[in-house]
């Protein structure tokens, strides 16, 4: 469905909705042409923001003959709320409600609609598809089946703070937070977020203990079976240091068909550089494109 390049884009449209109350900050990018188009909505990763990787993610799905949305989660980016608040069920209904957002653009065609995750976001992708019935195709990139499995050590070596700060919050009303860097420990991420640092300051430096005992908690892969009989594509990575390249696999076993995996043999974050980026958004069109209506 790719639409021919000689046919201009319309220039990306900073917008505004609301979830739970709180203003969440997005960007729209149109589909060229005057027919409506499906609409794929973005779903940033841990620690992520939106204007980090997914403006070109979103104008490669552009350029494919989809209407685009980006977003900022509650808590991040430009979006308002408690900075670094991550609670996967919170970030779910922030997704439910981009999606309507994206319902809402002139251009899109309202009941052809997929979400494309990437890392922690394309598991938020999964536990809303499971969810919500809009979505009619689901795309997980590098995603994380459960969580507490995955980084196992970082949730060990947190537990006793965890702890702490759970009676804490009880006796006093307040918490304490921690560097996300604590969790995603790994040489791949390190290198990522340095490069990333001094570009985008809207990255959190720190998570609330609460939020981060949810996080550890998250394990999409037990509701992934619920996205049937709408489709579901997994995206691996085979020397992914930040995800364990099974947890594509786990994710992949737990669902029902229609469903596809593929692994590819790169690290976690060339999913977001060329010439992966633009293999990644060709098979997630293609899959976009055949199972929505």
């Amino acid at each position: 469905m790719t639409v021919p390049d000689t046919e201009a884009a319309p220039a990306p449209r900073d917008l505004s909705f609301y979830s739970a109350g709180t203003r969440c900050a997005a960007t729209y990018w149109a589909p060229r042409g005057t027919r409506p188009a499906p609409g794929v909505l973005l779903c940033h990763g841990f620690r992520g923001i939106r204007a980090w990787f997914e403006p070109e993610i979103a104008g490669l799905f552009q350029r494919a003959g989809f209407a685009a949305l980006t977003f900022d989660y509650k808590g991040f980016g430009d979006s308002d709320g408690s900075r670094g608040r991550l609670v996967p069920s919170e970030q779910v209904e922030d997704i439910r409600n981009a999606l309507t957002l994206l319902q809402c653009q002139d251009g899109v065609a309202p009941g052809r609609l997929a979400v494309f995750g990437t890392s922690f976001g394309g598991s938020n992708a999964v536990a809303a598809a499971a969810v919500d019935g809009r979505i009619g195709a689901v795309a997980c990139v590098v995603g994380i089946g459960d969580v507490g499995r995955a980084w196992r050590t970082a949730r060990d070596r947190l537990a006793p703070a965890i702890e702490r700060d759970r009676r804490e919050r009880v006796l006093t009303g307040s918490g304490r937070g921690v560097d996300p860097a604590s969790i995603l420990d790994n040489d791949q991420s390190r290198a990522a977020f340095a490069a990333a640092d001094g570009r985008f300051p809207g990255l959190c430096t720190e998570f609330p203990l609460d939020a981060v005992e949810r996080v550890f908690e998250f394990a999409p892969e037990r509701v992934a079976a619920d996205i049937a009989p709408r489709a579901l594509l997994v995206i691996g990575a085979e020397t992914d240091h930040a995800v364990p390249t099974e947890e594509s696999s786990h994710l992949y076993a737990a669902a029902a068909e229609p469903k596809r995996l593929v692994v590819l043999p790169v690290a976690h974050y060339d999913v977001y550089a060329p010439p992966v980026r633009e293999q990644v958004v060709a098979e997630c069109a293609a899959w976009f494109g055949g199972h929505l209506a």
